[in-house]
């Protein structure tokens, strides 16, 4: 793995943050379409964007942005479910915290409820998360 790229840092260090909330993390999934593949509660995971902001020598300041969505089967208990689950990632990823040592600030955005009309589909909630990090080879 080539750890001069910032995701191959901050990812594996999300994705272990995240499953401390829920064993069942995957990343780069995108949400439609899994209704019938995924074991549920899930957190998927993806990269939206990666941003370098600023560069001083072989230092660099990137910005990664990344979509984690929680995905619950629809039921009585959706939404209770959600928000329990949303409120463990925010703990989580609590600013303040670091992800790994190149992390610098986490930021996290409000999340969104989709809550899925029937009965067994998947029903989410999105978070947006942005990262800083630097990195120097």
């Amino acid at each position: 793995m080539d750890e001069s790229i910032p995701e191959n840092l901050i990812l594996p260090a999300l994705i272990a943050r995240l499953e401390s909330v829920c064993s069942n993390v995957k990343a780069g999934y995108p949400a439609t379409g899994l209704e019938d593949e995924i074991d549920v509660p899930a957190i998927l995971v993806q990269l939206e964007s990666l941003t370098e902001l600023n560069r001083s020598g072989h230092r660099g300041l990137y910005q990664l942005q990344f979509l984690i969505s929680l995905a619950v089967r629809t039921s009585e208990a959706t939404t209770e479910s959600l928000l329990q689950l949303s409120h463990q990632i925010r703990q989580a990823l609590a600013p303040g915290t670091r992800l790994c040592p190149e992390a610098r600030k986490l930021k996290l955005t409000e999340t969104l409820f989709d809550i899925a009309p029937a009965h067994g589909h998947l029903s989410f909630a999105d978070t947006g998360l942005q990262v800083e990090t630097v990195l120097s080879p």
